[in-house]
């Protein structure tokens, strides 16, 4: 039951609805309780409870642990409900409260690269399989010798690290969120001058884990690069910035990707935003994906 509302509220039945969905492209397919068809719209869930049948997101083969998870959004175990971690509770809870925190005592973040704001056009996850999962991925080198090779570097998500850990489910996301902390950023630039890049991910089921397909990933950095006038480095706007690669580099990098091994879907690339000649009032970087806008991210150094 792919929806929150529908999971939190539906407690047995027959007003409930079963639909499809084979590929995100593809239409879907709803029937009530008796056989008959009723039509749903494909960006709106519907009203009334929906069991949806699409392809497997969820890792049988590794069950969660019992100790780390709890019902929540149940009505005392008569509904649904959600399952969810209890390491990022809080983290979600305190996400919205940003630099205005209160309290005093100086201030314990850790130093690197944070996101501040986002916007997500087409999130590349339909109804049908639930909220997004989506997640943002440093990628870069690990060995000079090998420097078209896309490494996942960090990764900040729903389930990432704590500091790494925010959840975007809508359209718009405010917080704080640490993306490359600064002896991250540090140890990497000192071995790769040409720089890193950050790309956005829909990641279906397997945590801050990157599965793709390699030629569709290739076109898209390839376009993304083209983008920005093919520019060698830009740090974004950010004062001492770590390099951001958008040449040659970005173009690349992932040619050398035997590890990709299915279809996660990506959101895009963030190119600076001055590169690509966009000018925001609320964020700094681009999200581009085949030369159109799929968003825009504040990320600044602190």
């Amino acid at each position: 039951m792919p929806v929150a509302a529908h999971r939190s509220t539906w407690t047995g039945g027959g007003e409930i609805l079963v639909a499809s969905q084979l590929e995100d492209s593809s239409g879907i397919v709803a029937f009530n309780v008796n056989g008959a068809p009723v039509a749903v719209a494909r960006d709106i869930p519907p009203s009334v409870a929906t069991v949806s049948i699409v392809p497997m997101e969820t890792r049988f083969d590794k069950p969660l642990d019992l100790n780390e998870w709890e019902d929540a959004d149940d009505l005392n175990g008569r509904a649904i409900g959600t399952r969810v971690r209890r390491s990022v509770l809080k983290p979600r809870m305190v996400e919205e409260c940003g630099d205005s925190c209160g309290g005093g005592g100086g201030s314990t973040q850790t130093p690197g690269y944070y996101m501040t704001f986002s916007r997500i056009v087409d999130r590349y996850e339909p109804w049908t399989k639930g909220d997004p999962e989506i997640e943002l991925h440093f990628h870069g080198p690990t060995d000079a010798g090998n420097s078209q090779y896309g490494a996942d570097l960090s990764c900040s998500g729903e389930y990432a690290l704590p500091e790494k850990t925010f959840n975007q489910d809508n359209a718009f996301w405010n917080g704080s969120v640490l993306l490359f902390n600064q002896s991250e950023a540090d140890a990497f630039a000192a071995q790769f001058p040409d720089g890193h890049h950050v790309i956005a991910w829909e990641d279906d089921d397997t945590a801050c884990l990157i599965k793709s397909d390699k030629e569709s990933l290739s076109e898209i950095l390839i376009t993304a690069a083209g983008a920005v006038g093919g520019a060698a480095l830009k740090t974004g706007g950010i004062p001492g910035g770590l390099p951001f690669a958008v040449g040659i580099f970005l173009a690349t990098i992932f040619q050398d990707a035997n590890w990709l091994l299915s279809n996660d879907d990506i959101l895009g690339v963030y190119v600076p935003a001055s590169a690509r000649g966009d000018s925001w009032s609320d964020a700094n970087y681009t999200l581009e994906r085949n030369g159109q806008i799929n968003g825009r991210a504040m990320i600044v150094k602190r």
